[in-house]
């Protein structure tokens, strides 16, 4: 589906769901719609980027001392990167489809040390200034930020097992 391009939903005896909003039809019958694109589809940066890890997060996750379970790697290996970004995506009933993206300098040359840190696996810590931060985010109250805006300057990062 193209961004923007309508399109006809024809139901035979189905309900359709897509995150938010409901869509039902009577059967036979048709209806124009407009394709959604979220998260990483509306961050023009993510395009320069390639996934290094990727984690599904539960509702209420009980890791503990247990450690985040497997990532999903990426398809290529990096040995080399200028630049790390974080995307969450939240999906609810009641707020729908949030999403933010934050990139920054790399902090680490570990792709392994990029991960949720755990308190079981010996994490490290990272609490201390990052640079050119971008933050991009389809939530009103997130003020996004680009190169042009925080060029030159820190961002705060603390992340480690036990913080908040």
């Amino acid at each position: 589906q193209t961004y923007g391009t309508e399109y006809t939903l024809v139901t035979k005896n189905a309900i359709s769901k897509r995150s938010a909003n409901m869509v039902v039809l009577p059967v036979g019958t048709t209806a124009p719609f407009y394709a959604i694109e979220y998260g990483l589809s509306n961050t023009k940066e993510a395009e320069n980027y390639n996934l290094a890890l990727e984690l599904d997060i539960p509702t209420s996750p009980t890791w503990g001392n247990t450690g985040v379970p497997a990532y999903t790697y990426g398809t290529e290996p990096i040995s080399y990167f200028s630049r790390v970004a974080y995307f969450l995506e939240l999906e609810s009933e009641q707020y729908g489809w949030q999403w933010v993206w934050v990139s920054m300098d790399a902090f680490t040359q570990n792709v392994m040390n990029l991960g949720f840190p755990t308190r079981g696996t010996g994490s490290v810590v990272y609490d201390q200034y990052v640079d050119n931060v971008n933050i991009l985010s389809n939530q009103p109250q997130i003020t996004p930020c680009d190169d042009s805006e925080l060029s030159g300057q820190k961002a705060r990062l603390e992340f480690w097992s036990y913080s908040y």
